[in-house]
């Protein structure tokens, strides 16, 4: 059994459960989640479960699951401290992603474990890309007329996903794409595709408006009030391109595209941290600004 802990936002909660599909793919073992996150976060971090708007196999894990996966309550802190010693005796099945880099002994385990962290690298599950591109996928039941419309706008011209996030962001840590970043590579689409149309997705759509011209933009959509998250991430997939910010969230949104003679534009800094954001790798066919 594979266990993955699922926390933060919808893009995360993807990379989270991909690593996880991809080690329980290899053992052909049985997947779940820990979504104890959720149920322990305070009201300034508005997160909820969101995987169940896909067409994946969703089981939580519960106690009984834990201790199949990690032994006995009483002895896992005995277990931590010899590990953290470097002394692994009775094997430790509590792997923490270490936000270092790709770490290449994860997809390689052998045996049952909980993965607890964020896992932002394809690497971790670029052997099942097929797989995820059939299960990550709306379900028919939340597929409104609404949203099949502008799926229909969308696969109709040649659309680029251009996704801004300005308003939830930790500025401590997250470096924010400048209005230049997005100009240049709007300019870079323009001269490749001259009849692209360009689709804005935004948590400060007012600031859009704002900075992008009209000539340049007309088709802003606002998931505040308009489409909900999932809903965002799936349109912002169908578009043909996509420029996307240093966001889990828009990330997903590019990998997710399945065309193959897509053109995915993104920021070359994702976090302050210089150190941080030198471990931070992007697939080797995107574009880099």
């Amino acid at each position: 059994m594979i266990i993955t802990k699922l926390m933060g936002g919808l893009g995360n909660q993807l990379f989270q459960y991909s690593a996880g599909k991809q080690l329980a793919y290899n053992q052909n073992a049985e997947l779940k989640f820990d979504v104890s996150f959720f149920s322990n976060i305070g009201k300034s971090t508005p997160r909820d479960y969101k995987l169940s708007c896909f067409n994946i196999v969703d089981k939580i894990a519960d106690k009984h699951d834990f201790r199949e996966v990690l032994g006995a309550e009483w002895f896992r802190p005995i277990k931590r401290r010899l590990w953290k010693m470097g002394i692994d005796l009775f094997g430790w099945n509590y792997f923490i992603d270490q936000e270092t880099g790709f770490q290449a002994e994860i997809p390689k385990l052998k045996k049952p474990a909980v993965l607890h962290g964020y896992w932002q690298n394809e690497l971790y599950f670029s052997n099942i890309r097929s797989v995820l591109l059939d299960e990550i996928v709306l379900k028919n039941s939340l597929i409104t007329s609404k949203l099949r419309n502008k799926i229909t706008d969308i696969q109709d011209v040649e659309s680029v996903a251009v996704h801004v996030r300005r308003g939830d962001y930790n500025e401590s840590i997250f470096h924010i794409c400048p209005l230049q970043y997005y100009l240049q590579a709007i300019k870079l689409l323009k001269r490749k595709y001259s009849n692209a149309h360009f689709f804005v997705f935004s948590d400060d759509i007012e600031w859009c408006k704002k900075n992008f011209t009209a000539e340049k933009f007309g088709n802003f959509v606002d998931y505040v009030t308009g489409f909900k998250d999932y809903e965002d991430l799936w349109l912002m997939s169908r578009c043909k391109h996509q420029i996307i910010a240093n966001s889990s969230f828009s990330w997903w949104a590019a990998w997710l595209n399945p065309n193959p003679q897509k053109s995915v534009i993104a920021p070359k800094q994702w976090f302050k941290d210089e150190i941080r954001n030198s471990f931070h790798t992007l697939p080797e066919e995107w574009i880099i600004l």
